[in-house]
């Protein structure tokens, strides 16, 4: 286990160092233009890079190696934060707001790439006994990162300007680059494919080939889906809708992200107890009944919007443990870089597309509606897996 504890303690630096510039970025742009569209399609522009160089991912990480390619990940962000130091040093305006836009891209295409290393790397370095809690472990140091992350960000950006936040990611980036150098895979794997489009492609027809992949697929792609919309919108909610002040945005990211921990720490104690399978159709029972109860409650008040945001954290974060130790059982291990590849593109495809909602439908009343349909959608999605995967599992056991 020890592998899962120097990943899991580099994932929640790295993570609280992201959130820095990540959180930090909409909040500028909306300061700046008091405009909730132009800080969705920031957010979709932020998330194109990473689709744009997906298709080369798994062929990368099966050829060279998972932790290979997490080292050089860490490297480009570090040369990222020093790029935002001179961007922020040199520019104002518009000019300043463009690039903190292209910087928070490849913040967002590294962190990308970083899962779906993270993703691979994981199963090779725990014994299959220990997968699940590892899972788990490694899934409550992203969620303590994306707690801390936007809390610290929401204070330090009153206090100090941008081209320091970004000097903290870049000494929290170098101390990632330094640990990820102590994990030893027990396994590696050999890559056949020629060139990375033949392996985008093997990578492909290994997923839909199997059904149970993509119900796994399609639901992570529309749970994304809500939660680039909810993501992107959080500001906006609090500070027009609640008329609170920035350091509340961190407050409500927070405790949505404790909320998230509290049920990792509870997963890890219930698959003690109860098989993963079992533990994820009470998720998948959970995650559309959450989504009509934030739709109905979400605008009576902030306490209320808190509350309902973090059910639908918990609830989620369990199904994702779930689903990541669950689709390892479909995939060949000599392929699981590219079709995890596969899986994280379709999964993230989705996050601009909730960028892209908000950027039409700005309008804070329509929230209800938006997180009730994509609700309807879920449920049907949760009731044709449910028939196509869960009652099969559950044969198998």
């Amino acid at each position: 286990m020890k592998n899962i504890w120097i990943i899991s303690f580099s994932c929640a630096i790295w993570n609280i160092a992201t959130q820095f510039i990540i959180f930090a970025v909409p909040l500028i742009i909306f300061r700046e233009t008091n405009s909730p569209s132009l800080v969705g399609l920031a957010f979709v522009g932020e998330w194109s890079l990473l689709l744009l160089v997906f298709p080369f991912i798994g062929y990368l990480i099966d050829k060279y190696g998972a932790k290979n390619v997490s080292l050089i990940i860490s490297i480009i962000r570090v040369i990222s934060c020093f790029l935002g130091i001179i961007c922020a040093l040199l520019f104002d305006g518009n000019a300043l707001l463009i690039s903190l836009v292209v910087i928070a891209a490849l913040m967002t295409m590294c962190t990308g790439i970083l899962d779906v290393a993270i993703d691979t790397l994981i199963p090779f370095s725990v014994d299959k006994k220990h997968l699940a809690k590892s899972q788990s472990l490694y899934q409550s140091s992203e969620m303590l990162g994306f707690m801390v992350g936007p809390l610290l960000s929401a204070l330090l950006v009153k206090v100090i300007s941008i081209e320091y936040l970004f000097s903290v990611s870049l000494i929290a980036f170098s101390f990632c680059f330094l640990m990820l150098n102590f994990v030893h895979p027990k396994r590696i794997t050999q890559n056949n494919e020629s060139n990375p489009i033949s392996s985008f492609i093997t990578g492909f027809k290994l997923l839909v080939m199997s059904r149970e992949l993509v119900c796994f697929s399609l639901l992570n792609f529309t749970l994304n889906i809500l939660f680039g919309y909810l993501l992107s919108i959080v500001p906006i909610v609090i500070l027009q809708g609640f008329n609170s002040d920035d350091s509340t945005i961190g407050i409500v990211r927070g405790v949505a992200a404790i909320s998230g921990i509290i049920g990792l720490f509870l997963i890890a104690k219930a698959s003690n107890i109860y098989s993963i399978k079992s533990i994820g159709l009470w998720c998948w029972t959970a995650i559309p009944i959450a989504c009509f109860l934030f739709a109905i409650f979400q605008s009576e008040s902030i306490l209320i919007y808190t509350l309902m945001y973090s059910l639908l954290m918990v609830i989620v974060q369990c199904h994702n443990v779930f689903s990541r130790t669950e689709r390892i059982r479909y995939i060949p291990e000599e392929s699981l870089g590219k079709v995890l590849t596969i899986f994280h593109f379709v999964s993230l495809s989705a996050m601009p597309i909730g960028g892209l909602l908000l950027s039409v439908f700005s309008d804070l009343s329509q929230i209800g509606y938006i997180v009730s349909m994509i609700g309807t959608l879920l449920m049907f999605l949760v009731i044709y897996s449910y028939k196509s995967i869960y009652t099969k599992v559950l044969a198998i056991e």
